[in-house]
Order: structure tokens, then C-alpha cells, then sequence
């Protein structure tokens, strides 16, 4: 009796490994927190809005390739997990680094569930997952942010903890300008309101509150940094 083979399972993309190497990530901190500590002067507010155990989907405004660092810095007491653009991992050394870090990489141009599911696999688990809603950085500050951040702290349940930056967009190497860094949470997006609209109408809505929610948290950070 012949029977057919049941399908070969697709080969495991590497590049979305949701295994951390801790000491990786650890020395890595070790270098970037002082560094942005005294080189860039950081300064936080907020950080007890970060939920200390448990999963959290920390949505961040994006103005530049330094936003993913100042997100973390102040997160001792947690291990930060990201999406990456794909064009990232075409960078050997870099590729390295995201692997073994905690990042996964993430499709931009298309609907990616393998990104998706990954990031929701880890909420459950209980980690800390940043997510730019604004898609890529937002120089100027009028792109339109997607629901995607919003959808996954709805189906999994999850704070979805807004994030302010100031300054990450005023770094130039040549002529040299290090402007001051700065971070603010706040407080988790308010949801439980929304549970009786559909999945498409709650995100929307939570997405809007978001906005509105960096948009005072910016506000406030420059108030700050006035005042210094």
C-alpha cells in the first residue's frame, strides 16, 4: 500500500527566532545606557507607567534609527522585544545583532502574519513588545499611524502603553550636534470600553487615543527639557 508523503515542513527563517541571548542583550545595555546617559544626556518621565511584569505593547512615535535605544534605556527591570525591518537583516554584522538581541524581523510592504503571530506569542509570554505605529520614522510628523499596535494589545489583552521622544531627530555626526534625548510614558491606553465594537472600530478608536496620548506626553517633554 502507497500513500502520500505528508508536506515537508517550511524551513525556520532565522531571522524570526523569538529566542533572546540574554548576555547579548545585557552587554549591549551596558554600553548604550551610559553612553546615552552622559554623551546625549537622557532623561525619562514616566517610567512607572511601564507595567513591571507581564505583557506590554509599548507603542513608540518614530523619528529616527536611534528611537528603538531611547525606548529602553530607562527599562532596567525589563528585556524589550521588537520588530525590524527586513532591510536591517541585509547588513551582516547588524543582522548579528538583531538576532541575537531579541528583535524579528517584520515585512513592512505587505501583511505579515509570521511577524504578527510572533509578536503575539511573546505577549502572552509575558514580555515588553515595541511597536511604531507610525510604520517607519515620521520626520515630519504627519504620517497617519496604523492599527496594528492597537490590535495586538486587544487580542492578547495587554496595556498598550503610549511613548513620546524628543531630540532623536537632531543628531548630526557632521558639523557635530548631540542634542539631548528624552523619553516620556504614559499611562495605558484606555480600552475596556471598547469591547463591545468590533475588532476593526475598537482599534480605530484606541489607535486615535494613542495620538492623542504622545501628543500631550510631547508636549510635556518639551516643557521639561525648556525648564533644564
Amino acid at each position: 500500500m502507497t500513500g502520500t508523503r505528508p508536506a515537508a515542513a517550511p524551513p525556520r527563517d532565522p531571522d524570526r527566532d523569538v529566542h533572546m541571548r540574554v548576555w547579548v542583550y545585557e552587554a549591549f545595555r551596558a554600553v548604550v545606557v551610559p553612553l546615552f546617559r552622559t554623551v546625549f544626556r537622557q532623561v525619562d518621565v514616566g517610567r512607572e507607567h511601564v507595567p513591571s511584569t507581564g505583557g506590554v505593547v509599548l507603542a513608540s512615535m518614530h523619528r529616527s534609527n536611534w528611537d528603538p535605544f531611547v525606548v529602553g534605556v530607562p527599562l532596567d527591570d525589563r528585556r524589550m522585544r521588537f520588530m525590524a525591518k527586513a532591510e536591517l537583516y541585509r547588513i551582516p554584522g547588524l543582522r548579528a545583532l538583531l538576532r541575537s538581541g531579541g528583535a524579528f524581523k517584520v515585512e513592512r510592504d505587505k501583511a505579515d502574519a509570521a511577524a504578527l503571530h510572533i509578536a503575539v506569542e511573546l505577549l502572552r509570554r509575558g514580555e515588553v513588545v515595541m511597536v511604531f505605529p507610525e510604520g517607519t520614522r515620521n520626520r515630519d510628523g504627519t504620517a497617519r499611524p496604523r492599527t496594528g499596535a492597537a490590535r495586538l494589545a486587544l487580542r492578547t489583552g495587554t496595556p498598550l502603553v503610549p511613548a513620546a521622544l524628543l531630540g532623536t531627530d537632531g543628531f548630526r555626526l557632521l558639523p557635530p550636534r548631540l542634542p539631548r534625548f528624552a523619553v516620556a510614558y504614559g499611562p495605558p491606553i484606555a480600552t475596556d470600553d471598547l469591547a463591545g465594537l468590533s475588532s476593526r472600530e475598537a482599534a480605530r478608536i484606541a489607535t486615535e487615543r494613542w495620538s492623542t496620548a504622545v501628543a500631550e506626553l510631547r508636549g510635556e517633554l518639551e516643557r521639561r527639557t525648556v525648564r533644564r
